[in-house]
């Protein structure tokens, strides 16, 4: 059984290729060698999972790094 998301990028993709199309982005697969939502998902379509790096941007630079950096403390103990 084909879920609907699963469904409108199978014909995405059918489409790209019958209009030659030799590369399908799907954005990002999330971090390398975690297996979680994103990845686990994109998986699935036996692409070639790319890794070009992160970008950040920081509208409250001050505020975003102290949050990142809570984020990440809390990571590690939890």
């Amino acid at each position: 059984k084909l879920k609907i998301q699963d469904a409108m990028n199978w014909y995405s993709i059918k489409i790209a290729k019958e209009n030659h199309l030799e590369l399908f982005d799907f954005g990002g697969a999330g971090v390398p060698n975690v297996d979680y939502g994103p990845r686990k998902y994109k998986s699935k379509f036996n692409g070639d999972l790319k890794n070009f790096g992160r970008v950040y941007y920081y509208h409250r630079h001050k505020t975003s790094k102290l949050l990142e950096n809570v984020y990440r403390f809390k990571k590690k103990i939890i």
